[in-house]
């Protein structure tokens, strides 16, 4: 639930960096001491914070190499990880390319990970500068993939390929047992708790891979599934 304060005949909602303002104070001395050039900017009309400015890269032959970004904060922030942007598209998809290449969406969004895979840690009060970490290391990735043409990482598959390939991991990369359950895992097909499990062991379902898949569903989100794979809710 938000935050609120009160004001007569109306509930007013604060924007996370009044609500927690010790968390904004922490934040803004790890940045000026970590990321100097990116400063906080705060808009009182939308309540919305952001971090702007160049994230620095010297060469070994000492040029700079700067790379415009901008970071923005959610209203749940720190409950949900800052969402950072190539602010000036420095790493547009170039022709022939796919923006899956980049890891980046057309609007400079920068994927640096999938969502189940987020290293991001509300309770650490050191999480925002591992996340710009995090962020540097990525556009790192983006200056090398200028020079090579290939990603110079590991790296998941976007979209919904990018879930099955995280699920596949999840089944031990077992081929037949993803054929079996991920169906149910993406809620195409459903069984119920008392039904055999189709996994072919003859025992219930529930006593079976119920769990299992249960799991997999947590770790993505059930939400995230729906809308990954197109599931209506029935």
């Amino acid at each position: 639930m938000r935050a609120t304060y009160f004001r007569p005949g109306r509930t007013v909602v604060k924007p996370w960096y009044e609500r927690n303002a010790d968390r904004f104070s922490s934040d803004r001395a790890l940045v000026a001491t970590f990321y100097p050039s990116l400063e906080f900017r705060i808009d009182p009309e939308k309540e919305s914070a952001s971090l702007e400015g160049d994230m620095l890269f010297r060469a070994e032959c000492g040029i700079p190499t700067k790379i415009a970004s901008v970071v923005r904060f959610p209203w749940d922030y720190p409950g949900s990880e800052p969402v950072p942007f190539d602010a000036a598209k420095r790493f547009q998809a170039r022709p022939g390319q796919q923006f899956a290449d980049r890891h980046m969406g057309p609007d400079g969004q920068c994927c640096l990970w999938l969502p189940p895979c987020s290293l991001w840690d509300s309770a650490n009060p050191d999480g925002l500068r591992e996340f710009l970490d995090e962020l540097a290391i990525f556009f790192d990735r983006q200056l090398i993939y200028d020079l090579t043409g290939k990603w110079p990482g590991p790296s998941y598959g976007h979209g919904t390929e990018g879930y099955l390939e995280f699920i596949r991991e999840q089944l031990g990369n077992d081929a037949s047992l993803g054929d079996i359950l991920i169906p149910l895992i993406t809620m195409k097909t459903e069984v119920s708790p008392n039904d055999v499990c189709p996994c072919g062991t003859g025992k219930k379902f529930k006593k079976c891979h119920r769990h299992l898949i249960e799991r997999i569903q947590g770790q993505i989100g059930v939400g995230r599934v729906r809308r990954v794979f197109g599931t209506s809710r029935s």
